[in-house]
């Protein structure tokens, strides 16, 4: 979805900020929405790249703490 429909999305909403737009592209859409939004602006996609990196990184280290707790 993230690919069809991000940047139109980012688009309606008027955002902006090439950071701000990489950064949710990244986070939400993944590697499909990182090659999408790096068509249109190379720093937006460079910010997609880095924010979808953190985002696995950050999901293995805090996911297993978080099923300990829960548990």
């Amino acid at each position: 979805m993230g690919n069809a429909v991000g940047v139109e999305v980012l688009n309606l909403i008027r955002v902006k900020d090439r950071v701000a737009r990489g950064l949710a592209m990244g986070v939400s859409s993944h590697g499909l929405g990182t090659a999408r939004i790096i068509l249109d602006d190379e720093l937006a996609g460079a910010v997609s790249g880095l924010a979808m990196a953190l985002n696995g990184v950050f999901t293995s280290l805090v996911l297993p703490y978080l099923i300990n707790v829960l548990k």
